[in-house]
């Protein structure tokens, strides 16, 4: 779990991400994580939590999109 301000948010966030250069892999994929993988469900968690996510789309798609965005951001 990462660290949050009182405002629920990253602890790094401040209307923009402040350690954009150095982030974690982790917040460089998000919200194209692994347990995206695991169970397609999960995705509708993390769109219930971001307004940025569309409502439609092919969750073929989105497991092809996340492996891509995954094998662009290898674990170190």
């Amino acid at each position: 779990m990462i660290k949050t301000a009182e405002s629920g948010y990253c602890i790094f966030w401040d209307e923009l991400c402040t350690i954009h250069e150095v982030k974690p892999r982790m917040c460089k994929v998000w919200p194209f994580i692994e347990s995206i993988l695991v169970d397609t469900s999960n995705w509708a968690v993390i769109k219930s939590m971001c307004p940025g996510i569309r409502e439609n789309g092919n969750l073929d798609d989105l497991v092809e999109c996340v492996r891509m965005v995954l094998s662009e951001h290898p674990k170190a």
